[in-house]
């Protein structure tokens, strides 16, 4: 299970590479996913822009330009990570996120499924 470190040290990466970037396309490959009840996800990332990536306990925000945030928690064998557009994409891999001025995408993969994505509005 990733601990609070783990957790620390993904958010830290990720500062540095998406706050600031606007959202160009986002997928959810399961549907179940994503624990809330969202009409429209991810259609609702296009074109907002990441003001910050915060971390509460073992939890992950990444906090929009709308006020919205998307929540990640990483289960017992959840990952996010930053991967080169085109590259691999490892089973397993439940959501992906792409941005305008980078080329690289988000991933969220979690073989057990332990974890989720909510999707809070402001």
């Amino acid at each position: 299970m990733p601990e609070l470190p783990e957790v620390e040290t993904i958010a830290s990466q990720l500062r540095g590479r998406i706050v600031g970037r606007t959202i160009s396309a986002a997928t959810l490959e399961r549907p179940d996913y994503l624990r809330s009840d969202v009409p429209g996800f991810p259609r609702l990332l296009v074109n907002r822009v990441v003001q910050g990536v915060t971390r509460q306990g073992k939890r992950m925000s990444v906090l929009l330009d709308n006020g919205a945030t998307l929540l990640f928690h990483l289960g017992m064998s959840g990952r996010v990570t930053f991967e080169p557009i085109g590259s691999v994409i490892a089973p397993h891999t439940h959501f992906r996120i792409r941005f305008r001025q980078v080329e690289g995408e988000l991933r969220m993969r979690d073989p057990r499924r332990f974890g989720g994505i909510w999707y809070a509005r402001a």
